[in-house]
């Protein structure tokens, strides 16, 4: 049987010698340290800011940031929802207008319906992320009608992935942008998400980039279009991968 020892506290006649060497942290080369931002929880990489005058701002140019409030990592109440929008609208509001992002990954899942007070901010907050053009976007919603996503997300030029996952409620939600132009969009995933042929239409006509689709628990509305017979002299996708999984036809 082994025994954990205390640690040992100095006592009064004892000295302690604090590190006065150079700052070798410091040092790294910001896309050293922009990877090791990347891997922490948003409150901590926030704390950050404390460790010395250069990373004073280094924390609001991160490039990837993952926000997620969930009932697996903490109770979700509307004490834990109040917190996360008020920590979430101070990040999102201080990053840096000149920085661009390479991911923003939004995640906000519950038993429960979706608070109330999270839905109406999330279109902000992903309006605010598109400022930024993002190379990858996923968002990960319990089922939530009163969420609608911005028509920003479907206008992005920088965007080359699309993950928009809603989670079965009564219904589907629908998927109904006004206008659809991501020119360098590759991967586009769709779950839980009413689909017209208008709707078709538009990822059709406006993702001349597209190789991979995937729709899964979604409701598709009676279609009527193809691919190949699109009369347009834009280009036209070519999809490499076309995955349906447990759609329903209306």
């Amino acid at each position: 049987m082994t025994t954990c020892t205390p640690p040992v506290r100095p006592n009064a006649s004892q000295k302690v010698v604090f590190y006065t060497g150079p700052d070798r942290l410091s040092a790294l080369p910001d896309v050293l340290l922009y990877k090791i931002l990347s891997s922490l929880d948003p409150r901590e990489v926030a704390q950050t800011c404390i460790l010395s005058k250069r990373w004073r701002n280094l924390w609001t140019s991160v490039p990837c940031l993952h926000f997620e409030i969930s009932d697996r990592t903490t109770t979700f109440s509307k004490e834990s929802c109040r917190r996360f929008k008020k920590m979430v609208n101070a990040y999102i509001l201080s990053y840096d207008e000149a920085a661009c992002l390479h991911s923003f990954h939004l995640s906000c899942r519950g038993r429960r319906y979706l608070h109330k007070g999270i839905a109406d901010a999330a279109p902000m907050w992903i309006e605010q992320a598109m400022k930024h053009k993002p190379n990858k976007v996923q968002l990960n919603f319990s089922h939530y009608e009163r969420l609608r996503l911005p028509d920003s997300l479907y206008l992005c030029s920088s965007l080359e992935e699309l993950y928009i996952i809603f989670h079965f409620g009564v219904n589907t939600i629908p998927f109904e942008p006004d206008e659809v132009c991501l020119p360098k969009l590759k991967r586009l995933q769709l779950r839980c998400t009413s689909i017209s042929p208008d709707a078709m239409k538009k990822i059709c006509y406006g993702c001349p980039m597209l190789e991979s689709l995937s729709l899964e628990n979604c409701l598709l509305e009676k279609q009527d279009v193809t691919f190949g017979s699109l009369k347009s002299e834009e280009p036209q996708p070519e999809i490499l991968l076309f995955w349906i999984h447990r759609f329903f036809c209306s």
